[in-house]
């Protein structure tokens, strides 16, 4: 699975990096009821697309390859889902012009799926020049493929309500394109009745673009009447959002969107997976399950401890986290919530000798180092590292040195001022020390951080130091930094994390 997603990413950034600013593809979003029709139509409008080629094209699309990423609806008890898009497709799924990709939705609210965006991006970059990505039956509220397409097309039967069923908003406030199906035989006059209607409530609706206002189109799937009309609509709907430069705005606020919903996604993944709320997920659903909390405050609570964590609690080199060390608070006997003035650390360490691309060089005194804000890597040889860590600091500082020490060819220079409240609050000191190997009349130092401390423990400022700090942003701030710079310490030799 790691493999998968590392490979659809670099093809996905490759992709984007190269065609930025080049309308390629057309991007259509279809969605409806269920029973609609949305199966039949694709197969008949996509079919239609393969065979006429060059023979008709509009002003971005030569030639007509079509994807179809189609979404079926999961099982919320079982997880399941059919996939028989391909099987009510069974002529568009042997053209060989055609792709079709079904997908369960795995109960993801808004008629798609997590993954559709990259699935976008991965057919576009196979040279497919026309997608469609046809959501599950959906309501007047799902309609998050809107913001995954160039053009947004809401299929109906002609049994869909009275007018106010058009008066509603939501999913028709995002229709650039609503097509009646099922236009033929009995059901004709419900159809054109249903039209009217649409029409009418459009009127009181104002349009997502002052370059286009919705349009309502009859056909039927079954007869493929009215469908070189709806294929027209479209065209001049391409037509005329691209020489406008509609079109290309719109997918810049898609993209930043899709940004957001990365982090989203993210963000809820890492929380899942935290140690902190796994060691505490049981107590709290208990309690919320027994009524003993509020649903809202168990959240609040699970947040709380779990944001802290989570920010920058890391140094970034070579663009990743190497070290993340965590806080799991004890459980007060009074009480089945956390308190929050007792705190355990866990011993939970990242080794730094990854072999990963990003992943820090360290070894004979070379270092990749990114800062937060910087793009790129800054490397570096530094024969002479000084360390400053105060208090739960020295977990990524002592995974430095173990890692230094490991390696018998590393001629590394190590120097650590730890800083600690009190000689009990010393945290890893067995291993500190055995690392040193203190003599039996060695004496701690004592007192703040000082720019004395710092001149007589750590090394002297030079083109081959580099100082790394870990701890209280105020000690960082104001104890170690103004006193480095008063040494003579650069910017470019000092990096806090």
């Amino acid at each position: 699975m790691k493999e998968a997603r590392y490979f659809m990413s670099k093809i996905t950034e490759v992709h984007h990096l190269a065609n930025a600013n080049i309308l390629q593809c057309f991007r259509l979003g279809l969605s409806g009821p269920p029973g609609a029709g949305k199966s039949t139509f694709i197969e008949k409008f996509g079919v239609m697309l393969t065979s006429q080629g060059n023979n008709q094209r509009c002003s971005c699309i030569s030639g007509y390859k079509v994807a179809v990423l189609a979404v079926d609806p999961s099982s919320g008890s079982t997880g399941g889902s059919l996939l028989g898009d391909k099987t009510r497709m069974p002529e568009l799924t042997r053209d060989p012009n055609a792709f079709i990709r079904p997908s369960p939705n795995c109960c993801h609210l808004g008629g798609v799926t997590r993954n559709t965006n990259e699935a976008i991006a991965v057919c576009e970059a196979a040279g497919f020049n026309f997608i469609i990505v046809e959501t599950v039956g959906v309501g007047q509220s799902e309609y998050h493929v809107a913001d995954m397409v160039d053009m947004f097309a809401l299929l109906i039967p002609p049994a869909g309500g009275d007018e106010l069923q058009g008066f509603k908003r939501g999913i028709m406030e995002q229709g650039d394109l609503i097509i009646v199906n099922k236009a033929d035989g009995d059901l004709e006059p419900a159809a054109r009745r249903i039209k009217g209607d649409y029409l009418s409530a459009l009127k009181f609706m104002r349009p997502k673009s002052k370059y286009w206002r919705p349009k309502v189109k009859l056909m039927s799937s079954k007869t493929k009447v009215g469908l070189p009309e709806v294929w027209e609509k479209m065209q001049e709907f391409q037509k005329v959002m691209t020489q406008s430069g509609e079109l290309r705005r719109r997918r810049a606020v898609q993209h930043k969107k899709w940004m957001w919903n990365y982090i989203e996604d993210k963000l809820i993944r890492e929380f899942s997976d935290h140690p902190l709320i796994k060691h505490e997920k049981n107590n709290f659903e208990s309690q919320v399950m027994n009524y003993q909390l509020p649903p809202g405050t168990a959240a609040d609570i699970l947040l709380e401890n779990f944001i802290p964590l989570f920010v920058g609690v890391g140094i970034f080199l070579a663009s990743v986290v190497i070290a993340r060390y965590y806080f799991i608070k004890k459980r007060s006997k009074k009480t089945t919530l956390l308190d929050p003035n007792a705190f355990l650390m866990a011993n939970m360490y990242i080794s730094l000798q990854k072999l990963m691309e990003n992943s820090l060089i360290l070894g004979n005194s070379e270092f990749a180092i990114k800062p937060i804000k910087i793009l790129l890597r800054i490397f570096m040889h530094k024969s002479n590292v000084s360390l400053i860590a105060g208090g739960t600091g020295i977990t990524p500082m002592y995974q430095l040195i173990t890692s230094v020490f490991r390696n018998e060819n590393d001629k590394t220079r190590l120097s650590l001022l730890y800083a600690n409240q009190t000689e009990e609050d010393i945290l890893l000191r067995k291993e500190l020390e055995a690392i040193n190997r203190p003599n039996e009349d060695w004496k701690y130092s004592s007192g703040y951080i000082s720019e004395e401390m710092i001149h007589d423990n750590l090394f002297p400022p030079g083109y081959d130091t580099i100082t790394l700090m870990c701890g209280p942003p105020p000690m960082i701030k104001f104890a170690c930094i103004n006193n480095l710079e008063k040494l003579g310490h650069t910017s470019d030799q000092m990096f806090s994390f």
